[in-house]
């Protein structure tokens, strides 16, 4: 397996921690009604937002192990890969927890 991969396959992981911590905490059981279910859609997307923002930050920090192994240009095109679906979702957060709220 190349090292961009397994970077991959990291940012997966932490994804999916997040999600699983939301999940464990009892997550699920505050969703009783539609505006319950989009406050916590609201709440995942921005967990997982958060979480790559944080990956991102991680990439440009231009730590050395990681330019070692896996080599600055290509830590850097996938920081940028990360961007749009990011803010993506973290937009996607505000305009559903408000909705959710709101309902």
């Amino acid at each position: 397996m190349r090292a961009a991969d397994l970077m991959v396959a990291a940012v997966w992981l932490s994804v999916a921690s997040a999600v699983s911590l939301w999940l464990a905490y009892g997550g699920l059981n505050q969703v009783t009604d539609p505006a319950s279910a989009i406050t916590a859609v609201g709440i995942v997307t921005g967990l997982v937002g958060t979480d790559l923002i944080l990956v991102m930050l991680v990439l440009a920090a231009r730590i050395p192990a990681i330019d070692r192994v896996v080599g600055q240009d290509k830590t850097m095109a996938f920081h940028r890969r990360l961007g749009k679906p990011a803010l993506y979702l973290i937009l996607a957060h505000a305009v559903l927890l408000t909705v959710g709220y709101a309902m």
